[in-house]
């Protein structure tokens, strides 16, 4: 990792991309993408939309719909698709 192009917090305990693409907060090991509003969390391998609308789950490769309730497959839904829908505002 080219520690270049990224600006340390050492009280905060997070790493800022310069382009401000997203936050690593190294106590909580997620990852923030601030363009696309979510929160990836690394250990457990999800994201969560900072509207808290839904929860990606990287591994099991489904998107869950918080208020809708019920999981969108990534499978049957191409990935540009929830992407569209899920982060267009």
């Amino acid at each position: 990792m080219d520690m270049k192009h990224f600006i340390m917090d050492m009280k905060r305990q997070f790493v800022m991309d310069r382009n401000r693409h997203f936050v690593m907060d190294m106590k909580r090991h997620f990852v923030m993408d601030m363009k696309r509003h979510f929160i990836m969390d690394k250990k457990r391998h999800f994201a969560m939309d900072r509207n808290r609308h839904f929860v990606m789950d990287m591994k099991r490769h489904f998107v869950m719909e918080m208020k809708r309730h019920f999981p969108v497959d990534m499978k049957i839904y191409t990935c540009r698709r929830i992407h569209e829908k899920t982060f267009r505002h």
